[in-house]
C-alpha cells in the first residue's frame, strides 16, 4: 500500500495495522505473504510456547520438550475419585475398570482355542470283522468348556450286499451311531487295492462338554469276513466354542 502525503510518508510502503483487536491480543504474522497480518490472542497464532504445566496429585510431567509436554496419570490412584466413583486397587494382568470403580480381568477369548488335530491319509484295507483303528486323537488338559469336534473320513467297500462300518469313540465309548452302509456298486478294478472304484465321503460334528484328558478314535470294519472295506483322508480336530 503506498503511503498517503498526508501522513509524512514518501515512497516507502506503509503497513496498514488492522482494526478492531481487544485487550491483551498481539499483532500476529498469518502467513507468509507481505503484509499479512491480524489480532490474534496473546502468545501468538498457534507458534506459542507452552511455558509451565503443573503436575499434581497422582499426575506427573515431562517437560523436557516445553511445547509438547507429557502428562502421566501415575499408577497410585487407589482412593482417588473420578466422576464421583473412588478407585480400588488395581491387580496383576490385564485388567478393565468397572463402572462402580473396581478392576476386573479381561475375560480371555475362548472360541477357536484348544485346537487339537490327528489325521491319517494313506487309503487303509481291512477284510475283517473286528474293527481297526485308523486315527486317535489324545486331548491333555482341556479347560471345561463345549468342544466342537469334527470327523471326517472317505470310505468304499467291495460288495453290494453287506456292509462297511465305522464308529467314533470318546474314551471307548460311542459317539453317535456306527456309521453302517451297504454300497450300491461293486464294479471297477481298482488300482489302490481296495477291490472297487467307489469314492464315499462321510462327515460327522459333535458338540462334547469336554474338560481335562480324553482319548478320541476313529474305527473301521467290514461286516462279512473276506470281504474288504478300505478308509482314507481321515481327520478328526477339535476346538473349544465356550
Amino acid at each position: 500500500m503506498t503511503a498517503q502525503s498526508g501522513l509524512g510518508f514518501s515512497g516507502i510502503v506503509a503497513i496498514q495495522i488492522p482494526d478492531d483487536g481487544a485487550t491483551g491480543e498481539v499483532l500476529t504474522k498469518l502467513s507468509a505473504d507481505n503484509y499479512d497480518y491480524d489480532w490474534q490472542p496473546g502468545g501468538g497464532g498457534g507458534g506459542g510456547q507452552v511455558n509451565t504445566v503443573v503436575g499434581g496429585t497422582n499426575i506427573t510431567v515431562d517437560a523436557t520438550d516445553p511445547v509438547n509436554p507429557i502428562v502421566n496419570l501415575d499408577a497410585a490412584i487407589t482412593g482417588v475419585s473420578v466422576n464421583g466413583v473412588t478407585l480400588t486397587a488395581a491387580g496383576g494382568g490385564t485388567l478393565y475398570l468397572t463402572d462402580d470403580g473396581t478392576y476386573q480381568a479381561v475375560p480371555a477369548g475362548v472360541f477357536g482355542t484348544q485346537f487339537n488335530r490327528a489325521e491319517s491319509l494313506a487309503i487303509s484295507t481291512t477284510t475283517s470283522t473286528t474293527f481297526q483303528n485308523k486315527v486317535t486323537l489324545n486331548l491333555v488338559g482341556l479347560p471345561a468348556g463345549v468342544y466342537r469336534v469334527a470327523v471326517q473320513y472317505g470310505w468304499n467297500h467291495d460288495a453290494t450286499s453287506n456292509d462297511f462300518e465305522a464308529r467314533f469313540q470318546l474314551d471307548a465309548v460311542n459317539v453317535g451311531q456306527i456309521h453302517k452302509q451297504e454300497p450300491k456298486d461293486a464294479a471297477g478294478t481298482d488300482p489302490d487295492g481296495t477291490g472297487t472304484t467307489q469314492r464315499y465321503l462321510a462327515h460327522r460334528l459333535h458338540y462334547l462338554n469336554l474338560n481335562g484328558n480324553h482319548t478320541l478314535t476313529l474305527d473301521y470294519r467290514t461286516d462279512t469276513a473276506t470281504i474288504r472295506s478300505s478308509i482314507w483322508d481321515a481327520t478328526i480336530e477339535v476346538w473349544r466354542i465356550s
